[in-house]
């Protein structure tokens, strides 16, 4: 359905529950000012995480949840310069932790990891990340590991949430 992906001033895309709605990521290019992608139980959306760079320099939120044919490496947004919340649950979406560097998601405020096994690596890396965190979930990840006192002295950081983890205090 490309025509519906074909919206020039399109800010705010949230498609819901639309099991039978076949797209791929990649037609979001015909949405080049889209600021918030929410994508949550979407069994037919395809596509890989990376084709959301022709929307690098706009794109603030991101949420891509219970999408399981939509794959791709979580660094590939890395570079977003808006990019403040991340949420990434039920994909199959590679997240290692342990890759992110000190010019990484430079305004991360909220990042929420859920029910993925692809999601590995040490809290400690969060580090880079904290003089922006405002909310960190990590929910049923359970080879994100280490010290949740990592988090301790981020100045920022509102909410923490850590669910079925092996994480330790």
């Amino acid at each position: 359905y490309p025509f519906l992906f074909n919206c020039p001033l399109l800010q705010k895309l949230s498609i819901r529950g639309c099991k039978y709605l076949k797209w791929d990521l990649g037609i979001l290019s015909g949405s080049p000012i889209l600021k918030e992608l929410d994508c949550y139980d979407n069994e037919c959306v395809t596509g890989n995480i990376g084709s959301l760079r022709v929307l690098k320099d706009k794109l603030e939120k991101v949420t891509l949840g219970s999408c399981a044919n939509v794959e791709g490496n979580f660094m590939d947004l890395a570079d977003f310069p808006q990019l403040k919340t991340l949420k990434l649950y039920s994909t199959d979406i590679t997240v290692d932790i342990q890759d992110i560097g000190n010019q990484d998601f430079s305004k991360m405020e909220e990042l929420v990891l859920g029910r993925n096994l692809s999601v590995n690596g040490n809290i400690r890396s969060l580090r880079e990340l904290k003089n922006t965190l405002e909310k960190v979930t990590i929910k049923c990840c359970w080879s994100v590991e280490g010290n949740f006192m990592e988090l301790s002295d981020f100045p920022r950081l509102k909410e923490l949430n850590l669910d079925n983890t092996s994480i330790t205090g």
